[in-house]
């Protein structure tokens, strides 16, 4: 844009964006910097935690094979980097006297698990 009163005009309207918009308030700041240490240490142990919700879930005798059949397709995105987890569920789903909820499950996805399992 060249000089003029438009250009000088633009400047003026962006001025407020180069100054802080805000002054933290101490007591919000403190909770939301506790919020990020307390988000820390849960993020560690999500993959182990959403390994035994699987488990839990798809385990249930309720609508069983159907559930299970629904989390198998998922286990590869919801455990993409986390090999060791995958195969923990897996394992779980393949043992049909602990988790009733494999009972009925087709031979395509009881492979899917087998080969899940092997990492």
């Amino acid at each position: 844009m060249t000089e003029g009163p438009e250009r000088d005009y633009a400047l003026q309207q962006i001025e407020a964006l180069g100054q802080e918009p805000f002054k933290e308030d101490p007591e919000s700041g403190q909770r939301w910097r506790d919020l990020e240490t307390e988000s820390q240490g849960s993020a560690k142990t999500y993959p182990e935690d959403l390994a035994k919700l699987a488990v839990t879930i798809g385990c249930g005798a309720d609508e069983a094979p159907y559930v299970l059949a629904g989390l198998i397709q998922q286990l590869d995105n919801r455990f993409e980097n986390k090999l060791a987890q995958k195969a923990q569920v897996a394992d779980a789903f393949l043992h049909e006297t602990d988790c009733p909820g494999a009972r009925g499950l087709s031979e395509e996805n009881k492979t899917k698990l087998r080969e899940m399992r092997r990492f």
